[in-house]
């Protein structure tokens, strides 16, 4: 035991004071957590909430599409709080919901305007027979309020 404490001398020396050993340990099934890490990324790139469960089930599908790889496989709570800690994910309370702008929002607009003076020039349409209408779409899923993020980061959720 000596020698691992020797060896990891730096290690402990930088550990806090009130931790009692360094247990993160190593990955069981190591291209499962690296395809669930992945597929965690990309969902938050894209702007989609990522929950504890959403994370379960994709390690689980993933382990039945790759059963020689994950034999004795089973998406615990236990494992996915260690998954998230070895791959220094946190589970962060959303403060907002926000929708990104289009980026060629401004010629979409111009050409809008333009058709519609078009059409009311061709079609002698008056003024006051103009409205605007919005369509405002409705989820019916019931968005959690936490979702998973990296550590250290400040995202838009």
């Amino acid at each position: 035991m000596v020698r691992t404490w020797r060896k990891n001398e730096d290690i402990l020396t930088r550990m806090k004071k009130t931790k009692c050993a360094m247990r993160s340990g190593s990955a069981q099934w190591p291209n499962l957590e690296k395809s669930v890490a992945e597929w965690i990324a990309e969902h938050r790139q894209n702007g989609y909430v990522v929950t504890r469960n959403t994370i379960r089930k994709e390690a689980m599908k993933w382990a039945n599409t790759n059963k020689e790889e994950s034999r004795d496989f089973k998406a615990t709570a236990s494992w996915c709080s260690n998954f998230l800690k070895r791959h220094d994910f946190v589970l962060r309370q959303k403060t907002k919901i926000a929708q990104r702008l289009p980026s060629d929002l401004n010629s979409k607009q111009t050409s809008f305007h333009s058709y519609v003076i078009s059409q009311r020039k061709q079609k002698n349409y008056a003024l006051s027979n103009i409205g605007n209408m919005d369509e405002t779409p409705l989820n019916f899923d019931m968005v959690g309020n936490y979702t998973v993020d990296v550590k250290g980061t400040k995202s838009v959720l």
